[in-house]
């Protein structure tokens, strides 16, 4: 009974992410930074030149690149194994039933790189700054993107640097001196646990999950916490660790045999057995272990759990699996519709009873209730079933991924194979129906579809839009990228738009132009009115920037008006609601909102539902508050504008109408990338509303955009 009541926490402990027994396996973590990238650059430097790195900040990445390279395995075991903190800045890892932090202290202690607050901007600094001649133009000249290899290839050749690195004249040493003291590693710290933290349980039960910021770090931390882990290390890199990266000829031939990682098979093990020692927070070179100011951060929450954590490792509390509880399941996970581990993706799917499934779901659209069905079977029988493979962690890494590609391959060949042979009985002699096949909103809102669900969603949408799938836009997009080496003007309706502009719309990077989204927006309700569908809203009309603009303005004496009935609306604000006489009765008016001039999101007003929705793929830059705040001037004088401009309200008597920001709207990486994808987003969810928006992930952004300036291009030039 003691040694029980010793295990008990006597406090509230954080829960897991995920159950005990229940951690998706998966495949890799991939990194966008390759720590064999740091090897190859100091490589490519002369020895003064790294003696100069060794005693700044970053000299300790130096004895970095010497250290087991990045396990992408290892790592895609610890980063399933996080227990549930709100603190904004720390996450905390389970390894052998204790509690390891990772906080910009850790990250600082591995990495040895500056983590002191962001300096202040100074305002004398940023008067002079235009004034400054481009650094970045001096190394590299109009290159807009210069990955490592292409560095690593001007370091060898002295193309990118006239001087070493210790011998620049006075006023490079200023510009590198203040390239060293600028606090790198807090802003690499922040990047890599935005990455980690913007994750939840459907996101990290994926195969790969790629992390950006430096990942190794990660690694590091575990180690210096665990050192048992070092005792066994292996031969070559594993799956999605640095050794996949660069280019074979900037690698000495010295450096490509006798590389170590650590063993995924051998971590796998002790955190099994549980008997490893464990520092759940690091210490440093003093043996101190307490936080200093210098590692604060000013909007980081207070977590009860958290607290109540650190005060038992400071008692040396006797942590064990048990004393950690919750995190979702398998079935949690399942329910979502996302796949969670490589079991499921290996499971055998050719059973009678489940191809019978697929057919009905594939080729019967209309029935959602069959497709339910399916979706519940298939989902029952593969719940039961265990990874086959995971006491074989201990081969290679690369060995244990071709297995797991091969095996699902063939099995998929055989799935394909006896359901094309079910398909054809099926259908002899059954009429192909000619509707477009997009699919229902129940549908895609009722389950979180996985992405070749929603690639095919997104496929019918594009051929909704852009007339029919029979069209190579991979093919036109090329020949425009050709043209877009020369220099030419494209005369739209909105006005002029350079080939520069379209070379900004295609790589995004800087913010869209206010003049440019309007040609856009008017190309896209062009495109709407041109080629009408059943499946399309023929009573939208498509409003630009100038709109919200004028109506914001009227809002402070909309306000104060004591009568808002008899509150007048200028003329081109009326004028724009009312483009199209010919319809009697508009159903939604579109427009993009540029919000601080910082990012776009896009505002449907829906007249039928009385509703304003905001297409936001920024949700993160501004809070449901705050951006009700922008919206309610909107909402609130949309209804009197509308009873001005001749329309009938009906009993709702000129009510404000309601805000709605949908979290279901796909999230983009970059916040450049706002302009276009609300052009995007605006015209998907006038073709099937916000679940129609569900299928631009950021994956196919790139796609979506190809097709855009092909047929504006082709709008108003010629066919390409």
């Amino acid at each position: 009974m003691a040694t029980e009541d010793m295990q008990t926490p006597p406090c509230h402990l954080p829960e897991r992410i995920f159950a005990l027994g229940a951690e998706p396996t998966g495949v890799r973590v991939t990194p966008y930074h390759k720590a064999d990238g740091i090897r190859i650059i100091l490589n490519a430097l002369d020895q003064e030149e790294v003696e100069k790195i060794r005693v700044s900040p970053f000299g300790k990445l130096i004895e970095i690149a010497d250290k087991p390279t990045f396990s992408g395995r290892f790592g895609r075991y610890i980063i399933s194994r996080q227990l549930k903190v709100s603190k904004k800045h720390e996450a905390w890892f389970l390894f052998a039933g204790k509690p390891i932090r990772f906080s910009l202290r850790e990250f600082a202690l591995v990495t040895g790189l500056n983590c002191r607050r962001l300096p202040k901007r100074c305002k004398k600094r940023s008067k002079n700054f235009i004034t400054e001649k481009p650094y970045w133009g001096e190394l590299f000249g109009t290159l807009k993107e210069v990955p490592v290899s292409s560095v690593v290839r001007m370091l060898k050749k002295k193309l990118c640097v006239s001087q070493k690195l210790g011998s620049r004249p006075r006023r490079d040493d200023k510009r590198l001196d203040a390239f060293f003291e600028f606090p790198w590693g807090r802003v690499s710290f922040d990047l890599l646990l935005s990455s980690i933290k913007e994750r939840k349980e459907v996101s990290l039960s994926q195969n790969t999950i790629a992390l950006k910021g430096f990942v190794l770090s990660l690694q590091l931390v575990i180690v210096e916490s665990v050192p048992a882990l070092t005792e066994v290390v292996q031969d070559g890199s594993s799956s999605g660790s640095d050794g996949e990266c660069g280019d074979e000829d900037d690698i000495s031939e010295g450096e490509k045999p006798g590389k170590k990682s650590i063993s995924p098979g051998h971590a796998r093990e002790t955190d099994a057995a549980g008997k490893a020692i464990v520092q759940s927070i690091m210490v440093d070179v003093i043996g101190g272990s307490n936080d200093t100011e210098e590692y604060d951060w000013s909007d980081d929450e207070d977590d009860v759990g958290v607290t109540n954590m650190v005060k038992l490792i400071e008692q040396g509390f006797p942590f064990t699996q048990a004393c950690f509880v919750g995190g979702a399941s398998r079935q949690d996970v399942d329910n979502t519709g996302q796949p969670v581990t490589e079991a499921h993706n290996k499971t055998p799917l050719c059973t009678h009873e489940q191809q019978s499934c697929n057919v009905i779901a594939n080729t019967n659209t209309d029935s959602e209730a069959h497709m339910a069905g399916a979706r519940n079977n298939c989902l029952n029988n593969n719940g039961d079933q265990e990874d086959s493979d995971e006491d074989n962690v201990e081969a290679s890494e690369e060995e244990a991924v071709d297995e797991e590609s091969g095996e699902a391959t063939d099995q998929v060949g055989v799935v394909d194979l006896n359901l094309e042979s079910i398909v054809d009985e099926v259908t002899i002699g059954c009429r192909k129906s000619k509707r477009q096949k997009v699919p229902t909103k129940s549908l895609l809102s009722a389950y979180q579809c996985d992405h070749g669900f929603l690639n095919r969603a997104r496929k019918a949408v594009a051929e909704t839009i852009y007339n029919g799938g029979h069209i190579d836009y991979a093919a036109k997009f090329s020949l425009l990228l050709d043209k877009l080496k020369g220099s030419f003007c494209v005369s739209t309706e909105r006005g002029k738009i350079l080939s520069t502009e379209v070379h900004q719309i295609i790589e995004r990077p800087t913010h869209l132009s206010p003049k440019v989204v309007n040609i856009l927006i008017s190309h896209i309700g062009t495109l709407f009115r041109s080629q009408p569908h059943p499946q399309q809203m023929n009573n939208c009309v498509f409003m630009d920037t100038q709109f919200v603009s004028q109506l914001n303005k009227m809002y402070t004496k909309f306000s104060k008006a004591s009568k808002k009935d008899g509150f007048k609306f200028t003329a081109s604000v009326v004028e724009s609601i009312q483009q199209d006489p010919s319809k009697s009765e508009v159903g939604r008016f579109y427009f993009p909102f540029n919000l601080d001039q910082k990012y776009w999101v896009g505002i449907c007003v829906d007249c039928i539902s009385w509703s304003v929705t905001v297409l936001d793929c920024n949700t993160a830059l501004r809070t449901d508050y705050l951006m009700n705040k922008e919206v309610r001037p909107i909402a609130q004088m949309f209804p009197y504008l509308l009873k001005q401009a001749g329309r009938q309200v009906g009993l709702r008597e000129c009510k404000g109408m309601t805000i709605e920001r949908p979290r279901t709207i796909p999230q983009q990486n970059q916040i450049t990338d706002s302009g276009v994808a609300t052009i995007i987003f605006i015209q998907a969810h006038a073709v099937g509303g916000v679940e129609v928006c569900k299928c631009i992930t950021p994956d196919v952004l790139h796609t979506e955009v190809e097709q855009l300036v092909v047929s504006l291009y082709e709008a108003n030039v010629g066919t390409l």
